[in-house]
């Protein structure tokens, strides 16, 4: 059980890379989104990715308790399946029709947010156990879906008047 619970809260072992593993953990989840955005169509997408959106915060509520005790910290930096979880969201409900923009506009977004920890990041991070573990990442992925999608409304609108 034990290896499972690290699998997932290292999000397949991208906790483990020793610079920056919270951007190899989005990094990661925004690869797995990549033949979403490629292969599956628009209806259907919102499902691959709020599927893995689903199981992810679920992940981080069953491996946050082992993580903490294993790495001895309250947020471990290798626990990693919350960044993933924020990338799902960043990336949920985006259109297909610029996947490139989507993924790396939408991971260099919730990399902003997530490490910047704007308002209501920060206090999200204060909750307790794996709520304050994931919801922060889950306010990050938030906020940055909600500037990924005025971007391109403001693009659609420049593009209707030009």
């Amino acid at each position: 059980m034990d290896r499972l619970k690290e699998a997932i809260a290292t999000f397949f072992y991208a906790g483990y890379v020793p610079r920056a593993p919270g951007t190899a953990g989005a990094a990661l989840a925004a690869l797995i989104c990549l033949p979403v955005f490629l292969f599956i169509p628009p209806p259907w997408q919102y499902a691959a990715i709020g599927m893995p959106a689903l199981l992810a915060l679920l992940g981080n509520a069953f491996s946050a308790g082992w993580a903490q005790a294993r790495f001895g910290k309250a947020d471990p930096p290798q626990m990693v399946v919350d960044e993933a979880l924020g990338m799902f969201v960043t990336v949920l409900f985006a259109p297909a029709v610029h996947p490139a923009v989507v993924l790396v506009g939408g991971f260099v977004l919730f990399r902003i947010f997530d490490i910047a920890k704007p308002f209501p990041v920060r206090q999200a991070e204060r909750l307790p156990g794996w709520v304050g573990i994931a919801v922060d990442d889950l306010a990050a992925g938030v906020l940055a879906n909600l500037v990924l999608h005025t971007g391109f409304i403001c693009y659609n609108a420049v593009i209707a008047v030009g």
